[in-house]
């Protein structure tokens, strides 16, 4: 079975889902709140 690359950064393995928008994320693109990066900047965002 293939891993399943992150849908962030394409480079490293996702290790798991985010809860928000269901994309496949590496444990670098994943924030420390649980959810991956471009959820976080897509709330932060003014």
């Amino acid at each position: 079975m293939m891993k399943a690359l992150c849908d962030v950064c394409r480079a490293r393995v996702a290790q798991s889902t985010c809860p928000m928008c269901g994309r496949r994320v590496c444990m670098v693109c994943m924030s420390e709140g649980g959810v991956c990066v471009l959820c976080l900047a897509g709330r932060m965002a003014p």
